[in-house]
């Protein structure tokens, strides 16, 4: 569904809204991630176990799986405190596929923060069988995660609004300070678990843009203030957050020429051109924001190279 778009071609007219939450359909258990390169950069900043699922619409024992045993409470409760969860579609990644060697679903992999896999089970298993899997490889890769401190000062970013319902149904609603996710810096808060889950699969697609400052500001008087969501506008698919009503004018007279500095190096893969000076245009579909900066690449395995060491492509 498309939320409300924008006024005179431009302007979200957003209002402040109390929207109460409305549990209509029952939550799954857990949310699946499906952007494997994404979590693994996650995991250079903040390590995290991650439990990869190859399955298959055609598969009958993932159809099984998907019904029988993550749904029960041990294994939910384990993938949502201790793994990140990530789905593999044998149809849309056969290069995952053939990488990780999968010949058989379902096939479940773990890996360790750094991405190397530390074991694995082929076929069907039960619920007990699954959980006892789940817990020895975790039990066995605990000392690799460090424990995460609860007290760390880290800028919360659009005031606290949910990213995700402010895209998606043009409201501003305030995150819950308990379903949150660090990018880029900074802390991201969501209405709910599910906006939390859309956010983590796709988060260039909810990311203000220059990392929720003024893009008025910042281009006439080089003066990094924060947007605010009140004064949002959403151009060429990004979101852009304006400090004030004049400023959003502003933007609105000429909107080319505030959008400018989101996309880094003009649209140009960086990777190619730190690499060998080629000028190589990146695809919206893939890209990496990094120091509020976005970047388009031409494919995954350039985006990827950009992950392992971006301070050497960022000019």
């Amino acid at each position: 569904m498309r939320h409300r778009r924008i006024v005179c071609a431009l302007i979200l007219g957003f209002s402040q809204l109390a929207v109460s939450y409305h549990s209509g359909a029952q939550e799954p258990a857990f949310y699946w991630r499906t952007d494997l390169e994404q979590v693994l950069a996650e995991s250079r900043t903040n390590p995290k176990l991650i439990w990869l699922q190859f399955t298959g619409s055609w598969c009958h024992f993932c159809r099984r799986m998907d019904a029988e045993v993550f749904p029960w409470a041990p294994v939910a409760s384990l993938a949502k405190t201790r793994f990140q969860p990530v789905l593999i579609h044998s149809e849309h990644r056969e290069d995952l596929m053939a990488h990780f060697g999968v010949v058989k679903l379902p096939t479940t992999i773990v890996l360790d923060p750094t991405g190397r896999e530390f074991a694995r089970v082929q076929g069907y298993r039960s619920p007990e069988q699954f959980l006892g899997f789940l817990q020895a490889a975790e039990a066995q890769l605990r000392p690799l995660i460090p424990p995460q401190p609860e007290d760390v000062p880290t800028e919360i970013a659009m005031g606290g609004s949910c990213p995700v319902t402010l895209i998606e149904h043009g409201e501003i609603v305030s995150g819950q300070a308990q379903i949150r996710t660090s990018y880029d810096g900074l802390e991201y808060r969501f209405q709910d678990a599910a906006a939390q889950a859309r956010f983590q699969a796709d988060p260039v697609k909810y990311l203000p843009a220059q990392r929720g400052r003024c893009p008025v500001t910042l281009q006439d008087r080089d003066d990094a203030e924060n947007g605010d969501p009140r004064f949002a506008v959403y151009y060429r698919e990004r979101l852009y957050l304006c400090k004030d009503e004049a400023s959003r004018k502003s933007f609105a007279s000429d909107p080319d020429r505030y959008a400018r500095g989101e996309l880094g190096g003009e649209g140009y893969c960086p990777h190619c051109r730190a690499s060998d000076g080629r000028l190589v245009r990146g695809v919206p579909n893939c890209s990496q924001v990094h120091e509020g900066v976005r970047y388009e690449f031409p494919d995954s395995t350039h985006r990827q190279a950009f992950l392992d060491n971006p301070n050497r492509f960022v000019r």
